[in-house]
């Protein structure tokens, strides 16, 4: 009896928490941008180990460009608290987005155009990688402006 209370209490609490997170209108945008990100990014990855692959026709290539998409986030990881502190969080992921949007555009043109290299796709994974490993945690900072220190960890599980 006391701990079905409990937990119904618990509920409640977690339910009145989420909903007050949720109808914050700058939360929705940056979950809807986040989204986004994480879709475009994941989206960005299946398409260049295809596009390496159908390239070199190689599977070490595939694996080579994994790598070079990945070889910034330790380096990154040192220096992002940092810049974000100095920069901004907003400032960072604007100039993320940017960049970003250049290297998909660019590959995707390379691609319709028929010069695409495998060099282009191990650059744009590069700088890519680097942008990753900036705007994450500059994502889950800019939570703490949005929703207050006492909800972020609700606003992380949403």
């Amino acid at each position: 009896m006391i701990v079905r209370l409990f937990l119904e209490s618990l509920h409640s609490n977690w339910d009145q928490r989420v909903i007050s997170i949720v109808r914050d209108t700058e939360f929705r945008r940056l979950l809807l941008a986040n989204f986004l990100w994480w879709f475009t990014r994941f989206a960005h990855l299946l398409v260049s180990g295809w596009v390496a692959f159908s390239v070199t026709n190689s599977p070490f290539n595939v694996v080579l460009l994994t790598f070079y998409q990945s070889l910034a986030l330790p380096v990154m990881g040192f220096f992002s608290g940092s810049l974000i502190d100095r920069i901004g969080s907003r400032k960072i992921i604007v100039v993320s987005q940017i960049v970003y949007s250049t290297v998909y555009l660019g590959t995707t043109a390379l691609i319709l155009t028929g010069f695409i290299a495998f060099w282009h796709l191990a650059v744009g994974g590069f700088l890519t990688g680097m942008c990753w490993g900036i705007s994450w945690p500059a994502r889950r900072s800019i939570l703490v402006n949005i929703v207050g220190e006492n909800k972020i960890s609700d606003a992380v599980v949403i």
